[in-house]
């Protein structure tokens, strides 16, 4: 199955949050699912953090993920 998650659900799984339920947070971990995340999700992380919002910065973010095998959806304009 092809999973594509939203900023949130990239930031409770990165932070390990309870919000991100085990339904979710096993299928992410299935290694017969495919999981993206969009490339807009890293500009709104970024915002979040230059605004003093969110601890978690946009390229620890982008690191984590792609080293568990979430992979990132390029935007096209």
């Amino acid at each position: 199955m092809n999973l594509l998650v939203d900023t949130h659900v990239l930031i409770w799984w990165a932070t390990d949050d309870p919000r991100l339920g085990p339904t979710l947070r096993s299928a992410m971990a299935d290694p017969g699912n495919s999981v993206y995340f969009s490339a807009i999700s890293i500009w709104e992380v970024a915002i979040k953090h230059a605004k003093g919002l969110l601890a978690l910065g946009p390229d620890r973010l982008r690191e984590s993920s792609m080293l568990a095998g979430i992979r990132e959806l390029p935007f096209l304009s």
